[in-house]
């Protein structure tokens, strides 16, 4: 009987040894896609792109997301936080932007946007964005 419990006791102690050490290993049981990550760790945000055309070099900024965050609201997150301006008039149609960093329309060109790739089918200050949405101000010629 001794034996037994002896025996019973050392699987115990063996599988509570195997188990501990198997469970605190520190290596990810799968990598999350940046997006993911952000979700899981709590950073959310949307990517603005400003192309100026041939005026100046264009660039990529991290907005931070928060629910109803319209593409006008990311860009002047951007604008405030690089130091940089941006003009718009109020319209019956909604914001109408008419300069990005010194770079304002000209009579041929003017800044339009896209949200995914896809042109806006209305004003910036209605456009409602997504987590992991990329918003872009393009200066161009219609």
């Amino acid at each position: 009987m001794k034996k037994n419990l002896s025996l019973i006791l050392t699987v115990i102690v063996s599988l509570g040894i195997f188990c501990l050490t198997a469970c605190t290993q520190n290596e990810p049981l799968a990598t999350l896609s940046e997006p993911l990550q952000q979700i899981v760790s709590g950073e959310q945000t949307v990517t603005v792109e400003i192309d100026y055309g041939t005026q100046k070099a264009g660039a990529a900024y991290p907005a931070d997301y928060l629910d109803g965050l319209t593409a006008w609201d990311a860009l002047t997150e951007v604008a405030e936080e690089s130091g940089w301006t941006v003009a718009a008039d109020d319209s019956a149609y909604g914001k109408y932007i008419k300069a990005i960093n010194d770079v304002t329309e000209d009579g041929t060109n003017f800044w339009l946007f896209s949200v995914n790739g896809e042109m806006a089918q209305q004003s910036a200050d209605s456009t409602i964005l997504k987590a992991g949405d990329t918003v872009n101000f393009s200066f161009s010629a219609m």
